[in-house]
């Protein structure tokens, strides 16, 4: 009994059916807009975000022309062609309002490969490395990972200061904890 009650509670929670007219509205607005925002189509269907974005993703197994994702503006490709080198997938996936997988399936689309090359980073790393910053601070500035930085200064020969331990207190506890180990075991 409890299970029938659940399963009515379930159909009238689900709200009421789409009309054929709410479904070419639907299409209709989708096609003609060149911004997509679904806020105005929920307004105007009375209906919530998340059922008007599914009934989309259903209309759209149906008719492969109606997609809901915006084209790539010849804008867009430019910044991209300039900046994919520099910026993260997540940082131009954020300025582009796209999602990291869109950036980096149009990066391939676009004929190009992300792969850092470290002649953009080259000067900073060298005045940095001249200043006297550890490998790790350098990597930490410039956003880049420990493994590129310390790849390139060895590789232009360039030196560097290693890294100090900052909390030598820390240290001294763990010394003399050694030191009256070594002791009671002599």
């Amino acid at each position: 009994m409890a299970l029938i009650i659940y399963m009515e509670r379930i159909n009238i929670m689900a709200g009421r059916r789409w009309t054929e007219d709410e479904v070419d509205y639907l299409e209709w607005y989708v096609l003609s807009r060149e911004e997509h925002d679904l806020t105005q189509a929920c307004k105007f269907l009375d209906r919530s975000y998340n059922a008007v974005r599914s009934k989309l993703a259903k209309l759209q197994k149906y008719n492969p022309n109606l997609q809901f994702k915006p084209k790539w503006s010849d804008a867009d490709d430019s910044y991209i062609l300039k900046y994919y080198q520099r910026f993260s997938y997540k940082t131009l996936a954020r300025i582009l309002g796209r999602s990291e997988k869109a950036i980096r399936d149009r990066i391939r689309k676009l004929g190009k490969r992300k792969i850092l090359d470290l002649t953009i980073f080259h000067k900073d790393v060298v005045s940095l490395a001249n200043q006297g910053i550890a490998v790790k601070d350098i990597a930490q500035k410039l956003g880049l990972h420990y493994n590129q930085v310390y790849y390139c200064l060895n590789k232009h020969q360039i030196p560097y200061k290693k890294r100090e331990f900052r909390n030598q207190s820390n240290n001294l506890a763990w010394r003399n904890l050694n030191d009256m180990i070594f002791m009671r075991r002599t």
